[in-house]
């Protein structure tokens, strides 16, 4: 109704998937990729190698990396003080990750990622401590 759409003058609302056909087929043929049986089974061996290579961390630095915790692709790595400074590094070395709290730094990357670039995202983190 025009009512409604005085509601929302043009300009105010976007959306990057509004619905179009492009977006909306870009959103099935990902949703199809994401929910396969293989898709799902390489996320969950690529959540081991992270969680290895974050645990072979822990174990050099016991020091700095109190917990690792996560499954899949999403993980947390607790430092023994705050984390915010080592965040910032992290950037600086060429690594995005984000704050999980005051000590954890978060890991969420593609499931697209290879396990090479994961082996070099822990590389710069351990750098970046």
């Amino acid at each position: 109704s025009d009512e409604a759409g005085k509601a929302l003058p043009s300009a105010t609302h976007g959306s990057t998937f509004g619905g179009n056909p492009v977006a909306a087929a870009a959103a099935i043929a990902t949703w199809d990729l994401a929910t396969s049986s293989e898709m799902l089974a390489e996320i969950t061996a690529k959540g081991e190698y992270l969680r290895g290579l974050a645990l072979e961390l822990k174990a050099r630095k016991p020091e700095r990396v109190k917990d690792v915790r996560g499954a899949g692709m999403l993980w947390g790595i607790e430092l023994d003080g705050g984390a915010a400074d080592v965040l910032a590094r992290c950037r600086a070395n060429g690594l995005l990750a984000n704050l999980a709290g005051e000590k954890t730094v978060r890991f969420a990357p593609s499931y697209l990622t290879t396990k090479e670039q994961l082996a070099e995202g822990l590389a710069l983190f351990e750098r970046s401590l």
